[in-house]
């Protein structure tokens, strides 16, 4: 009698069986603005108050009227410039991290205990202060520890200069702010459960739009040779540029980047998102770019019209012990896995109007997107390749459109390098079979190929860890994975494929000695009696065969072919397929010029291989994971006139 008690797991549970820290967040949003340039005085005269800082807490909270993270900094007042200040003053912006999730707003500052600021403020009408144009409102003091390497946090030097040289008699009038006084607070360790992991993600790459963690998010599709898709939201545009014009802005715009990195885009089409584009929250791993600001996302955010866009992205989080992250590595960095991406622009203005000037701030804010930050926050920059580069903080409306410079292109290159591209892999799902007789000793049960891909065909190792031994345990063979349970169990309830649920786990990843692929997850997602030592269960004979000795009834063993299709009866099985009906198998169902269809099993991973002789064939696009029975490819091509195509289930 087979035996009961398999332990189910639930990933984002199982931190203390697994004996690694899965942080699990959700996403975070960034993002960043291209701004109009203005004088210092125009800065005063348009803040309530002006003032030097020190910052002494930083701490997130949830608003419960509308879901989103906020960030409630307070700041020891050492200098006034402008208005009646507290000794305190608490501030409050959009982002930030909790426990469990996190939003980062590239448009407000972050902040760090110990800090020294230069802050131009402002008042909501809720009565709470925010820095007035974002980032360039709270500019960092070299006196403060050293953040980074990056210099978007340049020039809050100069600006101090003038504002002392300019209020020596005292400080200018402005608003009376003493009502937003407070008391130091302690901040709250981020991070509220789970262990403490052995290795930590880390990064030196700069001049990224990163989180609290110093960790930027990267889009995965281009590692496999895939376009990101994109959509477009024209319902507004500028006055005097066509929709014509601004799709193929959009598209110079993004062949900027495209020409300098392995970013690859894919036009999904004209649509209306319904609000800002910064507040669709599906995690495809599109990009959404909205031509204008209809939904008030820029205008509304008390920053006196002279943002001209924003653009940012978002990211999930899930880090192993072993420093893993859901991003990969490229040449030493860590990264998250973008899960989305945004573009607003301001309509509205003037300068906008400009094609050339619409085109740049597309191109600034398509940066974003790819996880590039500012090049500098100086309005006087004298760094002429800081100064120059399309990710300048502010807009140089001189003509140049979609033109980057050296900046741009060694940045962006630390998040998807032309050459030497991170290799990948993908998540695999295990059935498994039981049986009186352990281990069972049927070639290819109980056991997944993890293979790893590169574009550049570079020789891969093979890496694991975090492997669970709550029903059985793993062993690895090259890109083989081998599960043998600890028992002859009952059939279990199968686990969602989709979800993040298991009996047992392991992770793998793939390195080139370069850089390394996103991790995979191998998941036992069932667990089945096979009361006959041959691999397949006695449930699945039941239910095709109506019994479940394969000595009753014709060609119901293991080797058989019941419907005489070609596969055997174990093939069916693993394929997912039906063993009584011959039209049942890995078959193609139908092929177009560049579609092709094939009966599938959902969550298995399929290679497209073609050639033009029959004898020699190559994978010709990416592997395919199919979700249901259907596998699905299009775009396919060899380059010939003559195409051959073949389709394989990876074992």
């Amino acid at each position: 009698m087979a035996s009961t008690g398999i332990q189910l797991v639930t990933r984002a549970l199982g931190a203390a069986i697994l004996a690694v820290l899965l942080v699990l967040t959700l996403p975070p949003r960034t993002h960043a603005s291209c701004l109009l340039p203005i004088s210092t005085a125009r800065h005063v005269q348009i803040s309530a108050a002006v003032f030097r800082g020190t910052v002494v807490d930083s701490r997130s909270y949830e608003d419960g009227a509308d879901g989103h993270i906020y960030t409630r900094t307070v700041l020891r007042v050492e200098e006034v410039f402008k208005g009646k200040l507290p000794p305190l003053v608490a501030l409050v912006h959009r982002g930030g991290t909790l426990a469990d999730r996190g939003e980062i707003e590239g448009l407000t500052p972050q902040f760090t205990a110990g800090e020294e600021r230069l802050m131009f403020v402002s008042r909501r009408a809720d009565g709470t202060l925010f820095a007035l144009r974002g980032r360039a409102g709270a500019l960092r003091l070299p006196s403060a520890p050293a953040k980074s390497a990056s210099a978007q946090y340049a020039g809050g030097q100069d600006v101090l200069d003038d504002l002392r040289s300019q209020t020596s008699g005292g400080p200018l009038p402005g608003a009376d702010l003493t009502d937003q006084a407070t008391g130091a607070e302690t901040p709250v360790p981020e991070g509220s459960s789970g262990p403490t992991p052995m290795v930590t993600p880390s990064s030196s790459a700069t001049n990224l739009l990163v989180g609290s963690d110093g960790i930027a998010g990267r889009f995965l599709l281009p590692d496999q040779a895939n376009p990101i898709p994109y959509y477009i939201d024209a319902d507004y545009l500028p006055a005097g540029i066509t929709q014509t014009q601004a799709i193929t802005a959009v598209q110079t715009a993004l062949a900027a980047w495209t020409n300098a990195t392995s970013l690859r885009y894919r036009f999904a089409g004209l649509q209306s998102f319904g609000q800002a584009a910064p507040n669709v929250t599906n995690t495809d791993g599109a990009l959404r770019i909205q031509l204008h600001d209809h939904y008030n996302y820029l205008a509304g955010g008390g920053l006196n019209g002279d943002v001209l866009g924003a653009g940012g992205r978002a990211w999930s989080i899930l880090n192993l012990s072993a420093g893993w992250t859901l991003g990969g590595n490229v040449a030493g960095n860590d990264f998250h896995k973008a899960v989305r991406g945004y573009v607003v622009l301001q309509h509205t203005n003037v300068m906008m109007q400009t094609l050339s000037t619409f085109t740049e701030v597309l191109c600034h804010e398509i940066g974003h997107t790819i996880g590039l930050a500012h090049s500098s926050e100086s309005a006087n920059e004298s760094n002429p390749t800081l100064s120059q580069a399309i990710m300048y903080c502010m807009a140089h409306a001189d003509g140049r459109g979609a033109q980057l410079n050296s900046f741009d292109t060694n940045t962006s290159r630390q998040v998807h390098p032309p050459t030497n591209i991170p290799p990948f892999c993908f998540d695999r799902c295990m059935d498994i079979v039981t049986s009186p007789t352990r281990p069972l000793n049927v070639p290819g049960v109980n056991t997944v190929q993890v293979r790893g891909y590169s574009l550049q065909n570079s020789a891969l190792t093979l890496a694991t860890t975090g492997a669970t031994a709550n029903n059985g345990a793993f062993s690895v063979s090259h890109s083989n994975l081998t599960y043998v349970p600890s028992g002859f169990y009952s059939d279990s309830q199968r686990l969602d494929p989709a979800g993040n649920q298991y009996y047992d786990m392991v992770y793998a990843r793939y390195s080139d000695g370069r850089n390394a692929s996103p991790f995979a997850s191998i998941r036992v997602i069932s667990f089945y009696a096979d009361s006959y030592n041959e691999g397949i269960p006695d449930s699945w004979r039941l239910s095709y065969f109506g019994n479940v000795n394969p000595a009753v009834g014709s060609k119901h063993h293991a080797s058989d072919d019941a419907d005489g299709d070609g596969y055997s009866n174990l093939e069916e099985y693993r394929l997912g397929s039906n063993p009584t009906n011959r039209t049942s198998n890995l078959r193609v169902t139908s092929f177009q010029p560049s579609c092709l269809q094939w009966q599938a099993k959902g969550y298995e991973v399929y290679e497209i291989l073609s050639s033009t002789n029959c004898r020699s064939w190559t994978r010709t696009i990416s592997p395919v994971v199919p979700t249901n029975a259907t596998g699905t490819v299009a775009g396919l091509s060899n380059g010939s006139a003559f195409q051959l195509f073949r389709v394989e289930k990876v074992p």
